[in-house]
């Protein structure tokens, strides 16, 4: 690993290139970001060396004359990501590989209502199924409802949960400290937008919104946790903004009333009807859009992204955003800003989870990041790759 700062901001380059772009080369990578050749080719055989990348020739066709075209690519060999969204009603999973390629996914009751044992047990469980326990496991995302720093993986206030402010949960630490892998936390909506970043990282989507929609099972003795909820992800110049306090996204509609037991004006009662009564539906939909109408008209948003468990009804919510948006649009022009749903449904922060995970092993770097933190997460994933016992590894091409 290179331990100087210049030496290390381009190394991280090269990798997010890499993991950006499959199949690149090397002479591509070296134009693209402004290195010599002999540089780049440095810090591609460092990262074939630890196993995350994989040189593969690009074309096996015999008739091609001359030497075979070499491209770049992380190693989808090289161990997997579990992304897990927490609810206090069902857990989902899945397993993405570095490339961000799905290959596992999975829904279940949670054996627990506290946080920390409902997803270890979830994670054990996974760990043993047919497709994943022959791979290595080399990080853990998580996605909560609620108010979570992701720096330091600790939840702070979720009301699903049934936590208070005065109860904070370390969940990160409680899962490194089991599963031995580097661990990151957040909040749902905003895992979902990492997942935009993820799935959509060879486009130039920087100033987006992510809405997440979910409908709640009645639960007994909860008296606030309502029947739909919504949280917000906001992506900014390419980030998943978090706020001053990491609550950025903490949604309340701005018809609300006074008593905070609801997100919207509808009553608690009604709020578990939202998906059952047409006429509650379209007072609900039809608030939160002129919710969202504000956020992206003001600060200029180029995408809304919207996603969840109630995608049965994705024509009417789209509809009634466009039209939101429109309306509240301060000029006579008509206003650019796209309504898509992700198609995810209800395993969108699950996979936003392992998103978020991949975000930040594959960061973009810039002068000021906090390269040391960088270098010791990915010394952590590899350390964890490196437990993968792959016949073949030997055989990357370092010298091509």
């Amino acid at each position: 690993m290179f331990e100087s700062e210049k030496k290390s901001l381009n190394f991280f380059r090269v990798l997010r290139s890499i993991w950006q772009t499959e199949g690149i080369s090397r002479v591509a990578l070296s134009r693209r970001i402004g290195l010599d050749k002999s540089t780049v080719s440095l810090i591609v055989k460092e990262l074939i060396k630890m196993g995350i990348v994989e040189a593969y020739r690009l074309s096996e066709d015999v008739a091609v004359i001359g030497r075979k075209p070499i491209g770049l690519r992380v190693s989808s060999r090289f161990g997997f990501v579990l992304g897990i969204n927490a609810q206090p009603d069902v857990y989902t999973v899945v397993a993405l590989d570095l490339a961000g390629r799905e290959i596992y996914r999975e829904q279940a009751t949670p054996e627990s209502d506290r946080v920390v044992p409902g997803v270890t047990a979830m994670v054990e469980k996974v760990l043993t199924t047919a497709v994943l326990d022959q791979m290595c496991l080399v990080g853990l995302g998580v996605a909560l409802s609620g108010i979570v720093d992701s720096e330091s993986g600790v939840v702070t206030l979720s009301f699903p949960f049934e936590q208070d402010s005065v109860e904070k949960v370390s969940v990160g630490l409680a899962l490194t400290e089991r599963f031995g892998v580097p661990v990151m936390v957040d909040n749902d909506a905003n895992c979902c937008a990492w997942g935009v970043l993820t799935e959509r990282k060879n486009e130039d989507i920087r100033n987006f919104l992510f809405v997440l929609i979910e409908a709640h099972k009645r639960r007994a003795n909860s008296a606030r946790y309502d029947g739909v909820g919504v949280g917000i992800g906001i992506g900014i110049d390419g980030r998943v903004y978090g706020g001053t306090r990491q609550a950025a996204g903490e949604f309340r509609s701005v018809f609300a009333g006074p008593v905070k037991s609801s997100q919207f004006s509808l009553s608690r009662e009604e709020s578990f009807r939202v998906t059952e009564d047409d006429a509650v539906f379209d007072r609900f939909v039809h608030e939160l859009a002129r919710n969202i109408a504000l956020l992206a008209n003001t600060f200029d948003m180029s995408h809304v992204f919207v996603d969840g468990n109630v995608n049965d009804r994705q024509t009417v919510i789209q509809t009634a955003f466009d039209s939101a948006i429109q309306e509240n649009w301060a000029y006579d022009s008509t206003r650019d800003s796209r309504v898509e749903f992700t198609g995810r449904g209800e395993y969108a922060a699950a996979i936003g989870a392992g998103s978020m995970f991949l975000q930040r092993l594959f960061l973009e770097p810039e002068y000021g990041t906090d390269l040391a933190g960088m270098n010791r997460w990915l010394r952590s994933v590899v350390r964890a790759g490196s437990r993968t016992r792959i016949a073949d590894r030997d055989n990357a091409i370092e010298t091509a």
